[in-house]
């Protein structure tokens, strides 16, 4: 029998440069942009919001772990600490935000869909969620599926045993929208191309590594990619 493994309370990652910053998260800043009020939701000790603080954003954080909190205030305006599925959280908020961000936050959640359908009520009339999700149904967990047979956690990753529910590109498409939100952008990151590997490895073929990739992800999005991104606003006509 393997060792078992044990969830981690907090992830507690060091902040780093910009620069050191993982693509969908230098995305998530791109998007988020500068000057703008900004509910990040489950920020640890705060890797993220040094970098949206240093945009010139205005940022409230919500995270569970009272420690992790207080590493994050140096760059919060407002800190609050409390689980996102308290009902009454939403009325401790003051303001309407610009940008509302799930970071890998919703697979964590009993009911990641009331939770959506809470935060519509503090996103400005303009204002935008960015949702980022890990995919269930990428090309390593299918493999293992596939070749060894198996489900196993893992302490962190797609499979963290932290994580209550599963998403892939299609379902964490449907889990939005019936939130009452438009999807404006969508995308995937974390490259799990089949076979990616193995070309980079070979001399005479490393060269068509890159452009199989960027065929198979075009191609075969919710195959090739661990992570899932998505930037929606609220819909207007659902919303009434």
């Amino acid at each position: 029998m393997k060792k078992k493994i044990i969830r981690p309370l907090v992830y507690d990652e060091p902040i780093v440069s910009k620069d050191k910053l993982s693509a969908e998260k230098k995305k998530v800043l791109e998007i988020a942009g500068s000057g703008k009020k900004v509910l990040e939701i489950g920020c640890s000790t705060g890797l993220f919001t040094k970098h949206l603080y240093d945009q010139g954003c205005t940022i409230t954080v919500i995270e569970i772990d009272e420690e992790s909190a207080k590493k994050a205030k140096r760059f919060a305006e407002s800190v609050i600490i409390s689980d996102i599925e308290d009902p009454t959280i939403w009325s401790k908020l003051s303001r309407k935000f610009d940008v509302i961000l799930f970071m890998h936050v919703l697979e964590h959640l009993v009911d990641p869909w009331r939770v959506l359908c809470e935060a519509k009520n503090v996103l400005a009339e303009n204002g935008f969620v960015i949702i980022l999700l890990p995919n269930v149904a990428c090309w390593e967990v299918r493999k293992n599926l596939f070749f060894k047979g198996c489900f196993r956690y893992q302490k962190y990753g797609v499979l963290d045993i932290s994580h209550l529910r599963f998403f892939d590109l299609y379902t964490a498409y449907d889990l939005i929208q019936d939130a009452g939100y438009i999807i404006k952008e969508y995308g995937v990151s974390g490259s799990t191309v089949p076979l990616a590997g193995k070309l980079r490895n070979l001399p005479f073929l490393k060269i068509l590594a890159p452009i199989w990739e960027r065929i198979m992800i075009k191609r075969y999005p919710n195959l090739c990619g661990a992570h899932l991104f998505f930037k929606a606003t609220i819909d207007i006509k659902v919303d009434e």
